[in-house]
């Protein structure tokens, strides 16, 4: 009797995956710059659970005398996940022409990274009671903000010297364009032309000793100061192929990536703002910002600073997806017909050898 295997059968039956290590498929999503990566979880219900024991004084001893017995402070930092998600429909003609699988595969890789980089900052807190998901660092309860920034740096060093107060060390700092360019174009002085900050230098720009990540995930004139070690995160493989699809002469190219996280220190995450705040536009990409909410001063938590707007802030529109940014035209291998590369991992056609 013949049986039916994935060898014997043709590839549309057997559906095409590639485990790609998420540093090498996305470098640049923000899960992975800014975080801890505390190990990896599969599906909605299941989290991470991160332990780890606060600090504690220890005490002087006199000579000959007992030291008092005390136990630790045990605690955990809980991590749920989501999984993000991509599938392009393409005909068998179009994933057969030149560059078409390459492009395609790119785009797709591409948007994994801005979905992730967008969820991270503005996912907002889950609406239903005793649902688990992760909330976007900018809407973590208990963030104190120190405000607008500028003419000087001084609100920056406020921020540096309350993540310092809180047992962290500040050393990530993630900031819009509108925001990133805001700061560069601060002067030396009253009537200077001289920037503050050096201006085109650094390969990697830093700011008081933090690197800097430019992202237009972040709201429109804003940013956040941390130490990366109090944020933990639970990060899959990227997963990605394709298939021929059995009812109609089309391809579905696919990937996935289950990313989470959790801060685990509040008082180690300061935000600020830069030039004029985000415009009505980027209302729906900031949420839950409402139009009337401002940041908590020095010491305030941003929570209580909105007040009656937080109700206002749950309704307002959110969009989970950044702008694709442009990438550079893949340049396919001559035995790249029909096969698709996501950042440099190939991905065998189906309509090839097996």
């Amino acid at each position: 009797m013949s049986v039916m295997t994935t060898v014997s059968t043709p590839p549309g039956w057997s559906r095409d995956i590639i485990v790609v290590k998420p540093a090498d498929a996305l470098p640049q999503a923000l899960p992975l710059l800014a975080t801890v990566v505390a190990g990896e979880v599969n599906g909605d219900d299941p989290v991470a659970r991160v332990i780890y024991v606060k600090p504690a004084d220890a005490e002087i001893v006199a000579e000959g005398e007992c030291l008092t017995c005390e136990g630790v402070d045990a605690a955990e930092t809980v991590v749920s996940t989501v999984k993000l998600g991509r599938c392009v429909p393409i005909s068998y003609e179009q994933w057969r022409q030149e560059h078409a699988a390459g492009q395609i595969a790119d785009a797709v890789a591409a948007a994994l990274a801005n979905s992730a980089n967008s969820v991270f900052l503005n996912q907002p807190a889950p609406a239903a009671p005793g649902q688990i998901s992760p909330v976007g660092i900018l809407n973590t309860p208990d963030v104190a903000s120190v405000g607008a920034v500028g003419p000087c740096l001084d609100q920056l060093i406020k921020a540096q010297t309350l993540i310092a107060e809180a047992g962290g060390v500040a050393d990530t700092i993630i900031v819009s364009p509108s925001a990133w360019g805001e700061l560069q174009q601060l002067k030396s002085g009253e009537g200077s032309c001289q920037p503050l900050l050096p201006v085109g230098t650094d390969i990697e720009p830093r700011l008081l000793g933090c690197r800097v990540v430019v992202t237009n995930a972040m709201p429109r004139g804003q940013g956040i100061m941390f130490d990366h070690h109090a944020i933990v995160s639970a990060i899959g493989n990227v997963r990605a192929g394709h298939q021929r699809n059995l009812n109609c002469d089309n391809v579905s190219l696919v990937a996935y990536w289950r990313i989470g996280w959790a801060v685990s220190d509040p008082g180690q995450l300061v935000k600020f703002t830069v030039g004029d705040v985000a415009s009505a536009g980027d209302a729906a990409k900031a949420a839950p910002a409402a139009d009337g909410a401002k940041d908590a001063p020095v010491g305030e938590t941003a929570n209580e600073a909105q007040g009656d707007d937080a109700a206002k802030a749950d309704e307002a529109p959110y969009v989970a997806k950044a702008p694709a940014r442009k990438r550079k035209q893949h340049e396919p291998t001559e035995a790249e017909h029909g096969a698709a590369n996501v950042y440099g991992v190939p991905i065998s056609s189906p309509f090839g050898s097996r």
